[in-house]
């Protein structure tokens, strides 16, 4: 009899890891250029510069920001993501590193601002990856597991 429960739990058990064996999607990059991925701008002494981008998908979006050495050092004061009356700030814009997450199919806009002694230029990425969303056969999968589970239950618990 064990011998029985032990196949059917590692049938569910290679079922359910064949469900998540496939490749994550392919990230898809956002910014000015679509091939390059790059935001770049310019700031005398400070500004904010603006760049729009479309979601397909509810996704994460990433990136990060950096100045360029051959100019003034800059500082970003404020990394801010908008989409119609909501808006997101990024936690420690200082560092130019951002991300928001679970972020909903519609247009958005990445307003960067900066600080500079004189003139400073900065470029980044952002990137866009599809989010984590459950699927539906790996939810089926969980419950036929768990109806499984509880029938093996049930049975033990009629010979004891």
């Amino acid at each position: 009899m064990r011998v029985r429960q032990f196949f059917a739990a590692s049938a569910v058990a290679l079922a359910s890891a064949a469900v998540h064996a496939a490749p994550p999607p392919l990230s898809t990059n956002l910014g000015t250029d679509p091939n390059a991925a790059v935001m770049a701008g310019t700031v005398l002494y400070s500004g904010t510069k603006s760049f729009t981008f479309n979601l397909s998908q509810v996704s994460d979006v990433f990136g990060s920001l950096a100045y360029l050495p051959d100019f003034q050092s800059l500082d970003f004061s404020s990394i801010q993501l908008v989409s119609g009356s909501n808006s997101w700030f990024a936690a420690n814009p200082s560092s130019g590193a951002f991300s928001f997450s679970g972020l909903q199919v519609g247009s958005y806009t990445l307003n960067i601002s900066a600080i500079s002694p004189g003139v400073g230029v900065y470029a980044g990425s952002i990137t866009a990856v599809p989010a984590a969303v459950p699927e539906v056969e790996s939810l089926a999968l969980t419950l036929a597991g768990l109806g499984v589970v509880g029938f093996v239950a049930t049975k033990r618990r009629k010979v004891a």
